[in-house]
Formats: structure tokens, sequence, C-alpha cells
């Protein structure tokens, strides 16, 4: 069985490397507060209430080859920006990830599923890329089948794609990149607004 491990703490920190980390049961796993330019690869992050949360400036960071499953939000970014989340799996979470003035974020290549409410929710997060991911499955939602035909980049627009609180929900921002992404299997129709 699992047994709690100690959560990570960055504060005012840069360039640092977590790698091969886990962090069970804990309030958040990792926990970066004014802390930039620094890279989480290979974490396993499980039931903790937020895997990874970036607060108060915590800006270029990187996410890469993890897993962050059975927590309350997978990944939380709050006032934040040029994050980078590429090549994990955020599962079984309430919300996979959540952002608020999280703008500039590159969301690519993750395996989003499973997760009961939203798999990537964006509020206020203008000029974010959101490619080149699997969302399915999550709660509430079920994308449209012809989500394709959504325009992809919508340059200096407000944006807001909001797929019925399930696959994925971007809104209150402009120029948001949606691109390639493999958006199927949630619940309810999604419907997109520009």
């Amino acid at each position: 069985s699992l047994h709690d491990a100690l959560p990570i703490f960055l504060v005012n920190s840069s360039y640092t490397d977590i790698n091969n980390v886990e962090v069970f049961n804990s309030s958040t796993g990792i926990f970066l507060s004014n802390s930039n330019n620094n890279t989480i690869s290979s974490a396993l992050l499980l039931g903790n209430d937020a895997g990874i949360g970036f607060y108060a400036g915590s800006n270029g960071n990187k996410v890469q080859n993890s897993i962050i499953e059975q927590g309350d939000k997978g990944i939380e970014i709050i006032e934040s920006t040029f994050n980078v989340i590429n090549s994990t799996t955020i599962s079984s979470n309430r919300v996979g990830i959540f952002g608020n003035q999280a703008g500039n974020t590159d969301i690519t290549n993750n395996n989003i599923d499973h997760n009961d409410e939203d798999g990537i929710r964006l509020e206020f997060s203008s000029n974010s890329n959101i490619m080149s991911n699997r969302i399915y499955q999550n709660g509430y939602g079920n994308v449209d089948p012809f989500v394709d035909l959504i325009p992809s980049f919508l340059f200096g627009h407000e944006v807001e794609y909001d797929f019925a609180e399930s696959g994925l929900v971007v809104t209150g921002g402009i120029s948001t990149l949606v691109s390639s992404n493999s958006i199927y299997s949630n619940k309810e129709i999604g419907r997109a607004h520009v």
C-alpha cells in the first residue's frame, strides 16, 4: 500500500531539477511559490490536494514525463506564466489542470483522462497553447465529434471554449491556440463560443 510522503516546497527558488520523486496524500505534492525555471520530471504524485502547484509568480517552469493521479487538482497554476506541461499523465483527479491568470502556458502531448470534472480548465489565461493532447472520459462533458470544425487559432479575439465542464474549458483569455488534440468520450455535448 502507499504511505504518505513529505511534500516538496520551492519558495524563491530557480533552476532546480526535481527528478524521480514520489509524494502521496499531501496538501500539495510539489509546491512552487515565486520560483522560476525549475524542471519537474518523472514524478509520481498520488492523492494530493494539488499534485503540483505553481503560485505567486512561478514562471517558466516545466513538468514532464510524470504521473499525477487521485487528487483534487492534478496541476494548479495561479498567477504564474510561461509554464510547460509535457508528456504527463493527469488522471482520476477532480480537475486535471486548473489555471487562473496562467498566461502563456503550453500544454502538449499529455494524457488527461478520467478526471471527475474538467480535464483542462484555463480562466483568464491568454496566449496559451493546448496541443496534441489526449483528453478523454472526463466528468461532465463531451466534445462534439465535429470539434475539428471549431477554429483552432483565434489570434487577438477573446476565446471561450466551454465543453460543458468536461474535456476542455478556456474562458476569459485571448489568443489561445487549441490544435491537434484528441478530445473524446466525455459525457455531455460540448460547445464553443468566440
